[in-house]
């Protein structure tokens, strides 16, 4: 169940991002069908998807749902997302870059110009309140 809720919003924005780059035509399957493929690579940039880079040194977060390499700017984007309760938001935040930190700096393998951006997708499950209903 959490696999599956953690990457319902993942691969949505995956998909966005792979037709951002033109990795993917823009007739791809809808959202709730699509399939997301582990690389898709074009001239300059790669997209991998839920899957383990390889490091020089061994990094135990080297899993992120999402990360983009740009070879033509030399940079990298790593994005994870979390659907967590309201009450754990700013502990999830923190946790989440703390998480891929040493990630981050052990792409710089790919020559990058700056460190990677560690970005999260955060979906949150907002309990409605008496006015809502």
């Amino acid at each position: 169940m959490y696999r599956g809720r953690h990457n319902q919003p993942a691969r949505i924005i995956q998909q966005q991002i792979a037709i951002k780059y033109k990795l993917l035509v823009r007739n791809t399957p809808l959202y709730y069908t699509y399939k997301p493929e582990l690389v898709l690579e074009s001239a300059n940039r790669t997209l991998y998807w839920d899957r383990s880079i390889i490091t020089d040194k061994k990094v135990v977060f080297n899993r992120a749902a999402i990360v983009l390499t740009d070879r033509e700017n030399k940079t990298a984007l790593v994005i994870d997302s979390t659907v967590p309760l309201t009450h754990n938001l700013p502990k999830n935040k923190a946790e989440k870059i703390t998480k891929y930190e040493n990630f981050a700096l052990e792409l710089n393998i790919w020559k990058l110009n700056k460190l990677p951006k560690i970005s999260r997708l955060q979906m949150c499950l907002i309990p409605p309140t008496s006015s809502d209903m």
